[in-house]
C-alpha cells in the first residue's frame, strides 16, 4: 500500500502522463524510462521527499487549494510576467526567444507550476521527485546557468506570492499558501540543482579527458597528417595567386580540411593552452585578408598579389609552429576508443555533441547525426560464430571511415549500432553519404576463416539538428529514421521527418 502523503491517491500522477516541466525549463525533455532515469545523492532524495510531504501534511487543504487555484486563475499573467523579465536579462536570453515561448514554454510552465502544486501521495512525490531532477539534467547538457533556474524560481514565487497575499481568505489560510508555494517550488529547484550539479561535474571530467583524447590516439600521425593538410591550402594559395586564377577562387582556410579539424577537434584538444586562440585568430586573419582582396575596390594586381601570398605565407608558418608546440604537449590517451572497431566509444560523445551544439548555434551552420545498425546481426553470430560477427563490425567500421572527412566523428554506439556525426552537413548531404554507405557496404564481400565469405546490409537513420539546443531530440529523431528503417524492410536509408 502506498503512504498518504498530505492528499488522496487518486491525486496519484501516472506513469504514461509523464512529462516534465520546469521553473526554469527552456527546453522539454524527451520521456525517459524512470529505471535508466540519472538520480541524486540518496540521502538528498531522502531530504527533498520528506520534506515535500512534510509540507503537504502541515498545510490545510484550504491553503493548498487557495495556492492551486490562484496559480491556475492568474496563469497568463504570472508566466507573461515571468518570461518578460527572462527576455530582458543578458545571460538569459541565450537560450530564450520569443518565438520558443509563445509557442512552447508558456504552457509548460503553466502546466508545470500546477502540477507540482497539487502534491499527492508518497509515490506521486517520487514521480515529481523525478522529473525536477531529468529538467536539471537536461539543463547541464544545455549549459544553462544553475543561478538563471534560482533567479526563475524567485520570479514565480514573487509573482504568486504576491495574488495569495491580497486573496479574499482569512490571514491563517493566506499565510499557510504562501509557506506552503514558497517551500514546494524551493524543494523543486534543490532537486533540479543537484541533478544539474552532479551531471555538470561528470561533463567537466569528461570533457577534460576528451581535450586529450580526440588528437592524441596517434599523436605522430594526427600532427603529420595536419601540418599536411595546412601544407596543401597553402600550395592551392600559391598556384592560383600564381598563375593569375580569379580571386574568386582562392579557397578559405577555416572552411579546407585543416581549417574544419581544426575547428571541431583541433580547438578543443588545445583550447586550455593559449596558442589554440592564436591559432583561431591568424585563421581568422587569412580569411579576412582573402577576403579583402577578393572586395578590393583597388582591383586585382601583381603587386596585390604579392603582399597577400607574404602574409599568408607568414600566417600559415606561425599556425604550423604553434599545432606542431601544442601536440609535442599531448600524452596518450586510449580509454575513449573501441578496441575492436577502433572507432570512438560513448564515453565522449555528450560533450562533442555539447560542443557541436555551441558552435552550430554561434555559426549557424548545423550539423546531422546518422545511426546505422547492421542487419541480422544475431543471425550472423549464431550462424558463423562471434568471430564472424567481430569480422562483420570491423568491415563496417573501415567502410564509415572510408566515407568521412577528418572533421567528422564516427562511434560505436553499441553493439552492432555506429553512430555519426556530420559536421556543418545538411540533411540531404547527410542522408546521401548515408545512402553512400548503405551501398557499399551491401557491395562488398566479408572473408571469413576458412574461406567463406559474408554479405551484410545496414539500416541508416538520419536527422539534422534543428537548432534546439537538447541534443538528445536530435539523437531521438535519428533513432526513430532508423527504427523506421529497420520496420519497412531494412537495408535502406530514412530521414526524419523533422529533414524531410
Amino acid at each position: 500500500m502506498v503512504k498518504p502523503c498530505g492528499a488522496r491517491a487518486g491525486n496519484r500522477l501516472s506513469s504514461q502522463e509523464w512529462r516534465p516541466w520546469g521553473a526554469f525549463v527552456l527546453v522539454l525533455p524527451e520521456p525517459t524510462s524512470f529505471a535508466t532515469m540519472p538520480i541524486i545523492d540518496t540521502d538528498l532524495h531522502t531530504r527533498v521527499s520528506t520534506a515535500w510531504c512534510q509540507q503537504l501534511e502541515h498545510t490545510s487543504a484550504e491553503a493548498r487549494h487557495l495556492a492551486q487555484r490562484l496559480a491556475r486563475e492568474h496563469a497568463v499573467a504570472l508566466v507573461g510576467h515571468f518570461y518578460a523579465s527572462m527576455l530582458e536579462d543578458a545571460d538569459a536570453s541565450e537560450f530564450l526567444s520569443h518565438q520558443m515561448v509563445e509557442q512552447r514554454l508558456a504552457a509548460s510552465l503553466h502546466r508545470w507550476l500546477e502540477e507540482v502544486l497539487q502534491g499527492g501521495d508518497a509515490a506521486t512525490i517520487e514521480t515529481l521527485i523525478a522529473r525536477q531532477v531529468e529538467i536539471g539534467n537536461v539543463h547541464a547538457r544545455i549549459g544553462i546557468p544553475a543561478h538563471l533556474v534560482a533567479a526563475g524560481a524567485r520570479l514565480i514565487k514573487q509573482t504568486l506570492n504576491g495574488h495569495i497575499e491580497q486573496a479574499d481568505a482569512d490571514t491563517a489560510t493566506r499565510f499557510q499558501a504562501v509557506h506552503y508555494a514558497t517551500g514546494v517550488i524551493d524543494l523543486t529547484v534543490e532537486a533540479m540543482i543537484a541533478a544539474y550539479s552532479q551531471a555538470r561535474e561528470q561533463s567537466v571530467k569528461e570533457e577534460e579527458a576528451y581535450r586529450y583524447f580526440v588528437g592524441v590516439k596517434n599523436i605522430g600521425l594526427e600532427r603529420e597528417r595536419q601540418q599536411s593538410s595546412l601544407l596543401e591550402w597553402e600550395n592551392s594559395v600559391v598556384f592560383q595567386l600564381a598563375t593569375g586564377a580569379p580571386l574568386a577562387n582562392l579557397p578559405l582556410l577555416s572552411v579546407s580540411t585543416f581549417g574544419l579539424w581544426f575547428k571541431h577537434k583541433g580547438h578543443p584538444v588545445f583550447n586550455k593552452d593559449p596558442q589554440s586562440g592564436t591559432v583561431v585568430a591568424l585563421i581568422t586573419a587569412c580569411d579576412t585578408a582573402v577576403e579583402a582582396l577578393q572586395h578590393s575596390r583597388g582591383g586585382d594586381s601583381p603587386e596585390a598579389r604579392t603582399g597577400l601570398l607574404r602574409q599568408l605565407h607568414s600566417n600559415a608558418t606561425q599556425i604550423k609552429q604553434l599545432t606542431q608546440s601544442m601536440f609535442e604537449k599531448m600524452t596518450e590517451l586510449e580509454s575513449g576508443r573501441d578496441e575492436l572497431t577502433h572507432l570512438l566509444n560513448r564515453r565522449f560523445l555528450s560533450t562533442v555533441l555539447r560542443r557541436e551544439v555551441a558552435l552550430s548555434g554561434r555559426g549557424r551552420k548545423s550539423f546531422s547525426i546518422t545511426m546505422v545498425d547492421v542487419d541480422h546481426f544475431k543471425a550472423i553470430n549464431d550462424l558463423h560464430g562471434h568471430a564472424a560477427g567481430d569480422l562483420a563490425l570491423q568491415s563496417v567500421a573501415a567502410v564509415l571511415l572510408r566515407n568521412l572527412r577528418v572533421s567528422d566523428y564516427a562511434f560505436r554506439y553499441g553493439g552492432e549500432e555506429f553512430l555519426l556525426l556530420l559536421v556543418e552537413t545538411d540533411v540531404e548531404k547527410a542522408r546521401m553519404i548515408g545512402e553512400r554507405i548503405r551501398r557499399e557496404i551491401a557491395d562488398e564481400n566479408v572473408r571469413l576463416p576458412g574461406g567463406e565469405s559474408l554479405k551484410l546490409t545496414v539500416s541508416v537513420g538520419v536527422a539534422p539538428h534543428t537548432g534546439h539546443p537538447d541534443y538528445a531530440r536530435t539523437l531521438a529523431a535519428a533513432d526513430a529514421a532508423l527504427y523506421r528503417a529497420k520496420a519497412l524492410g531494412r537495408n535502406r536509408v530514412e530521414v526524419s521527418p523533422a529533414g524531410a
